[in-house]
This record gives structure tokens, sequence and C-alpha cells, in this order.
């Protein structure tokens, strides 16, 4: 996976196409930061990728949802006792 700048995309666009006929993906940076990604596709194919990345996107969030809901729940229940005698 190779990072480029805006400004390598737009000076050397063939060659990056190139990379991505090859099945390459390219990381487009922007101030030095990852912004978006490139990657080849099929026409035929692009109803198909773009739901794969759309689903892949909305597991991520439910996965970082989860993690977090996860860690409040942790540290509410730290050093809290629930009264009854069954935290001892």
């Amino acid at each position: 996976m190779d990072f480029v700048t805006i400004r390598e995309l737009r000076a050397e666009g063939a060659k990056i196409w190139e990379k991505l006929d090859q099945g390459q993906e390219i990381v487009l940076t922007r101030n030095g930061k990852p912004f978006a990604v490139l990657f080849g596709t099929r026409p035929e194919d692009i109803e198909d990728v773009i739901g794969a990345v759309r689903t892949e996107r909305l597991a991520i969030q439910v996965r970082k949802t989860q993690r977090m809901a996860n860690f409040l729940e942790e540290s509410h229940t730290v050093g809290h006792s629930s009264g009854d005698g069954s935290d001892v």
C-alpha cells in the first residue's frame, strides 16, 4: 500500500493508475495525514465493492461503540458496591 499526496497524484497520475490496475491500494494524504483510499475495481463490480466498503465501515463503528460501552460499564462498576454483599 502506497501513501501519496494530492500533489503526487496530480503529477504522477499515470504511474498511480498503473498501480491501481495492478491491484494495489493507494492512501491519499492531506497535510501528511491519510484521508482517502483508492483501489481499482471493474465497472460491473462497483455496486458490490461500494456495498462491501459501507458494510465494513458500519461494522467498524459498531465495534467502536461496543468497546466504548464496555469501557463505560467497567468504569461504572469498579469501586461501586451493590450493597447486598455480593461483591465481597
